[in-house]
């Protein structure tokens, strides 16, 4: 069986001071494959030369400065993987993040949209040891499993059950078929009626300014 290609889109713009270990978050993902697209939006810091030592190892592209959707839609029409993972760049994945996911949607092909907990933090301090709705928690936490699966929609359109976009994979048939990033709330993402999202559990330990990890 083919290892799907994961496409790992990562929009920037003045965040030199974040992005190598932004990037070596991804790079250090578990599931090796990957192409990792950082999308250059007109940064006037030193961005471009914070990435320098990374070039050969992902696909970099600097545009005018255009705003957060308009960077993440010109690094997705550069896509080519079979799901698509977006990481903002001044968040952090653990490791398994990417290889957890895959295995929920292996075992929910039916999931428009794979989604994992973690913890907002800056430095040392933890502001909040938890990223998803406060229902959507309680309702994985009780489930025997620690995953849910179900149609989600009009809990994200009556409120934010995602925090950050670093939380979720997405196929690529449901981009396709969503087309353009048209507006940008916390999640950052325009969802589907038919899809349904897959919750699993976070683990007892996670870093992040962002960063989000399920459990096996």
């Amino acid at each position: 069986m083919t290892s799907p290609l994961v496409s790992v889109v990562i929009a920037a713009y003045n965040a030199a001071r974040y992005l190598p270990e932004t990037l070596e978050s991804a790079l250090a993902q578990t599931h090796a494959h990957r192409e990792i697209i950082v999308v250059d939006d007109g940064s006037t810091d030193d961005t471009a030369a914070r990435l320098a030592p990374y070039r050969s190892r992902i696909i970099y592209i600097r545009r005018a400065h255009g705003g957060l959707a308009a960077a993440r839609n010109a690094g997705l029409r550069m896509v080519r993987g079979d799901y698509i993972a977006l990481l903002d760049a001044d968040d952090l994945w653990k490791p398994e993040k990417l290889e957890v996911q895959l295995d929920v949607a292996r075992r929910h092909p039916e999931s428009g949209l794979i989604v994992c907990d973690g913890v907002q933090f800056d430095g040392d301090a933890v502001l909040d040891s938890g990223l998803l709705g406060r229902t959507l928690a309680r309702a994985r936490d009780a489930s025997p499993g620690g995953e849910i699966t179900g149609h989600f929609h009009r809990a994200f359109l009556e409120g934010s059950t995602i925090t950050c976009p670093a939380q979720t994979l997405i196929p690529r048939r449901v981009m396709e078929r969503a087309g353009a990033l048209y507006r940008l709330r916390r999640a950052g993402l325009r969802l589907l009626p038919p899809d349904q999202p897959a919750l699993p559990r976070e683990p007892a330990r996670a870093l992040a300014r962002s960063l989000a990890l399920p459990a096996r």
